[in-house]
């Protein structure tokens, strides 16, 4: 019998002979606890870093958003109105100064003051940052930087100051948020500018 429970031991939690050598009765099962507690920390300690990666990734998959906002497709009447405009005017400046110079002028400066409007904007959000990616453009912001945040029907101001301010327009950063993750969106920004203070 003693035989018999030395090479289970043996076998099953890979302990020396001399460890078995004389055991019996309580001292065998606490041993066998022991030991028995022995492999499962090492066959779980393996695990413990997949599991703490997984939950990190959980965590960020969870609290990070993403959209993109392109007014020249998702408005296409507006689109089509500004377009006509544009165009408009763009003729009168020509038979104004007689001269395609000043409309060439006139195309580029349309066309870079209205640069977001043309061309789509990706944004995310996170519990770390802001990112706003554009054609030739990144930009990042922390939500430290933010205090206050006003909401309308087409998204959000984030302004450095707590109270309103003439600077905050130019300090303050607008982003455009429609979609059916608005609700979450803004809900997720008013808790990360509060939790920033």
């Amino acid at each position: 019998m003693r035989q018999n429970r030395r090479e289970y031991f043996l076998y099953h939690y890979n302990a020396d002979i001399e460890t078995f050598g004389d055991i019996n009765g309580i001292e065998a099962y606490a041993v066998l606890c022991q030991y028995r507690a022995k492999w499962i920390f090492h066959r779980f300690a393996v695990l413990f870093p997949i599991w703490k990666m997984t939950v990190k990734m959980i965590k960020y998959i969870i609290m990070e958003f993403k959209w993109t906002s392109h007014p020249f497709i998702d408005y296409p009447i507006k689109t089509a109105f500004f377009i006509a405009v544009l165009i408009i005017i763009g003729i009168l400046v020509y038979y104004i100064f007689q001269a395609g110079f000043y409309v060439i002028l006139y195309s580029l400066f349309f066309f870079l003051t209205f640069f977001g409007y043309w061309f789509p904007t990706f944004y995310t959000v996170n519990d770390e940052e802001i990112n706003i990616k554009r054609l030739f453009m990144n930009i990042k912001k922390e939500w430290k930087d933010y205090k206050k945040v006003y909401i309308d029907e087409r998204g959000f101001f984030l302004s450095p100051f707590k109270e309103k301010n003439i600077l905050m327009k130019t300090r303050g950063m607008y982003i455009i948020c429609h979609g059916p993750q608005r609700e979450k969106i803004l809900s997720f920004v008013l808790k990360m500018v509060e939790h920033s203070e």
